[in-house]
């Protein structure tokens, strides 16, 4: 009989957050490796390989048995569960139309190679492929962490230490942006007992990231990145008492004891290793930031020199910053990979001129992570993606849309589809930020024609891939002067000053110049009416920051909706002059705001302005 359970959990699987799927057509034979049962399966490519029959029952239980009772295979090791779907035949009729068109596997591409789920996945990948390259990777892992006394082997369970807790482990797959094949054994942290500690390791925003490659060029400092291999597991140590068994090696089924170390996975891994490297970096005479924890530097001479930290990803800005990592590899201990100068961070491309009397030293882009991202999605969706001119059509208003909703696993795909966009447009795609955060508000109940709207955002990125920002330390004009006089602002606020950190480090190195251009799209949303503020952030010619949001209120003029956008310029210029101190970067003036609407512009310049009476606009202009 089929039961209930069995109905729900297959549901349930398909609606998993964050679940990628590869879809295949059908089962097309089988073969037996002792008493193993494996089936041929024919792929959406029209490719085929065998996978364990095992495997494929988790994901789609009705394909498979509907194989074994037409082969009559119910009589083979391991396939008389498939017998209780025939004597149900209404249940299994409903249950064949609910997965006839999710004939899927758990299994994933990255830089066009096939990523394993599981420990047997990677095995049979292997065999088919012909070769042992994530054999190979889960070997190497397994050797590391034999090398770093990760576990302490034991015989049975009766020598564990008292108040030893039995945790899982599995291993996570990867394929890097040079083909190579990583693979990496994490427990299953939350089998263990939530912590009040600190959990959490924090990591360099990309804006920062940005702001130190325009330091870089602008004072001729060397830019090389760097991988700890290993990180978590040197001098960092968890306070869990767990232990676990392996299901591949030489220790395979053996009783193995986490030997204090910070297995990755464990709930406090993270926070170990943030403190760990900081106390190495605190060695090599380096302080934190006070805007950013994780942008790190020191003085050298007449500069600031600068690490910044992304788990185990640095970057360093130095005069010589081999000098640098070496002091870091040998305080620390650590074992350094793919270093060099940084061609791929964080999902964008990075792209940096050997030649000194070329204008652009460096820029970036996100052309390798879109490449992946629609490869994925043609995919997933089973489609071409489209040509388009422009990410949305003109006058396009989503919430006008009545379509009918997505169901569960749709969904599910929408919300995949938001989130690439969204980290798409933070490492550089800015064109796309409008349609990015108007499309993400649907993400609790979107529509045919959202996803619609969205596989055209996709389409464009597709066939317009070479959006780059590029970094160009050289100065903007200097406007005119505002219709005020300064020195009339002088009376009348004689004591008025910008408010600086009481400590901040030594400005040196070159200065910089801090301009904005901010605009709002008035009422845009046609049932709220609220407007859109855009906000541009330059420093020297660079793009450093950009913010696109709804504004909180309803402003029933133009003039509001705009001096509401001047408002967040003006919160940005305070934030990032503050960054910029705290960096020990000098400013070259005041910070340039630049709108298109004259009369926020004059009023904001005219203290006496009757506009600015109204307290709303009042409280705008008072705030910067």
């Amino acid at each position: 009989m089929i039961t209930y359970n069995d109905l729900i959990n297959q549901y349930n699987k398909r609606n998993e957050e964050n679940s990628q799927f590869y879809t295949f057509k059908q089962i097309v034979g089988h073969r037996m490796q002792g008493n193993i049962l494996f089936v041929e399966v024919l792929w959406d490519t029209d490719e085929r390989t065998f996978e364990k029959a095992s495997e494929i029952k988790k994901t789609d239980p009705v394909t498979l048995a509907k194989y074994i009772l037409k082969r009559r295979l119910e009589g083979e090791h391991g396939c008389k569960w498939a017998k209780r779907y025939n004597r149900d035949p209404k249940t299994f009729i409903n249950l064949s139309r609910m997965f006839a068109a999710r004939k899927q596997v758990t299994s994933r591409f990255k830089f066009g190679v096939m990523v394993p789920q599981g420990i047997r996945q990677a095995k049979l990948f292997d065999a088919n492929n012909r070769n042992t390259l994530w054999a190979d990777a889960m070997d190497k892992d397994m050797n590391e962490l034999m090398k770093m006394e990760t576990f302490i082997i034991l015989d049975d369970k009766s020598k564990l230490s008292e108040g030893y807790k039995y945790i899982p482990v599995h291993f996570v797959f990867d394929v890097k942006v040079d083909g190579r094949h990583k693979a990496r054994l994490c427990a299953a942290g939350d089998h263990t007992n939530p912590d009040t500690s600190k959990v959490f390791s924090s990591v360099v925003s990309i804006e920062n990231v940005r702001m130190l490659f325009l330091l870089a060029d602008l004072n001729k400092l060397q830019i090389v990145s760097a991988d700890i291999s290993n990180a978590y597991l040197h001098h960092t140590y968890t306070r869990k008492k767990v232990w676990t068994t392996l299901k591949h090696g030489k220790y395979q089924g053996k009783c193995m004891q986490i030997n204090t170390k910070a297995q990755y996975g464990l709930c406090t891994s993270a926070a170990r290793w943030a403190e760990a490297l900081s106390l190495v970096l605190q060695q090599i005479n380096c302080t934190p930031s006070r805007a950013d924890m994780d942008n790190w530097m020191r003085k050298n001479g007449d500069l600031w020199e600068y690490i910044a930290v992304y788990v185990d990803d640095l970057i360093v800005i130095a005069k010589d910053a081999m000098a640098i990592l070496t002091e870091v590899k040998t305080k620390g201990k650590f074992d350094l990979k793919g270093v060099g100068k940084p061609e791929y961070y964080l999902g964008g491309d990075i792209y940096r001129s050997e030649d000194p009397n070329s204008p652009i030293k460096t820029a970036m882009s996100a052309k390798t992570y879109l490449k992946n991202i629609w490869y994925k999605i043609e995919r997933v969706f089973g489609t071409t993606l489209r040509n388009y001119n422009t990410p949305l059509e003109a006058g396009y208003h989503p919430e006008l849309d009545d379509s009918e909703l997505l169901d569960d696993d749709d969904t599910t795909r929408y919300r995949m589809l938001t989130g690439s966009l969204n980290w798409a447009v933070t490492i550089g795609r800015v064109d796309v930020m409008f349609a990015a955060t108007t499309m993400a508000r649907y993400n609790h109940a979107p529509r045919s024609g959202h996803m619609k709207v969205m596989l055209r955002v996709f389409g464009y990125l597709k066939y317009h891939i070479k959006g780059t920002i590029r970094i160009d330390t050289s100065y903007p004009p200097v406007p005119d002067e505002a219709t005020a006089s300064t020195e009339y602002w002088k009376k009348l606020y004689p004591e008025a000053a910008e408010k600086i950190p009481d400590v901040y480090p030594e400005a040196l190195g070159k200065p910089v110049q801090l301009w904005l251009e901010f605009d709002s799209d008035h009422a845009n949303d046609l049932e709220t009416r609220r407007s859109v503020t855009g906000v541009l952030l330059f420093i020297n010619n660079t793009l450093i920051k950009w913010h696109c949001r709804r504004q909180s209120t309803v402003e029933t003029s133009t003039y509001g909706a705009e001096i509401s956008a001047c408002k967040t310029a003006g919160e940005l210029v305070i934030e990032y002059r503050y960054k910029l101190r705290v960096l020990g970067v000098p400013l070259k003036d005041r910070a340039f705001v630049y709108g298109d609407n004259l009369s926020v512009i004059i009023n904001g310049s005219i203290p006496e302005s009757v506009v600015l009476k109204k307290k709303t606009h009042a409280c705008y202009f008072q705030t910067n």
